[in-house]
């Protein structure tokens, strides 16, 4: 989390998040995002998801 405060659902876990946390999502699982407060969150993929990449182009 690059700012703010969120909350995530991963599976049936719900966690708060906030600035300096990171988390970890294993493939294929079923999660979301609620923005707590206002804020930025750095989202990365590895390996890469060519279907996002196809969305920006």
């Amino acid at each position: 989390m690059a700012k703010g405060k969120f909350e995530f659902l991963i599976e049936e876990e719900k966690t708060i998040l906030e600035t300096g946390d990171s988390f970890y999502v294993k493939a294929n699982k079923v999660h979301s995002c609620v923005s707590v407060e206002e804020g930025i969150v750095v989202d990365i993929f590895s390996p890469q998801r060519e279907d996002f990449l196809s969305m920006v182009k």
